[in-house]
């Protein structure tokens, strides 16, 4: 089974079935995914996907299969890798106008949607789970 951890309003309102929607940070969505990777997830597509850094955008979205099995050691170590390393980045607080919000959201979507082209063609045309 697949599920979408996102912050991100674009990409819960295309996958309302299968996504989770978290309110906060990039952080929170970092985090989340690493406590389902404890309990048996796998990463599909990579925490540190994109050519931003993890400060950059305001929005992060991370596919899991969450078939439970054994803990995925390698989706273990690239979460926490990408904890650590937007631990490590400053602090910023940017400040961004709508059009700059729909950008990055987009991009996030893209980003999504690229990890799944097979599944997101399916959920397209039967408007429905994965």
């Amino acid at each position: 089974m697949m599920e979408i951890y996102t912050n991100n309003p674009t990409v819960r309102d295309k996958y309302p079935n299968f996504s989770r929607f978290l309110e906060g940070d990039v952080m929170g969505v970092l985090i989340a995914v690493r406590d389902e990777i404890h309990k048996g997830a796998v990463l599909i597509n990579h925490p540190q996907s994109g050519n931003f850094e993890l400060n950059e955008s305001p929005y992060k979205s991370i596919v899991l299969d969450k078939s439970k099995g054994r803990l995925h050691f390698d989706s273990l170590q690239l979460i926490e890798h990408a904890i650590s390393t937007l631990t490590r980045l400053p602090k910023v607080r940017h400040i961004y106008n709508e059009t700059a919000l729909e950008d990055f959201r987009v991009i996030d979507l893209d980003l999504v949607d690229s990890a799944v082209p097979a599944q997101a063609n399916l959920y397209n045309q039967s408007k429905g789970a994965i």
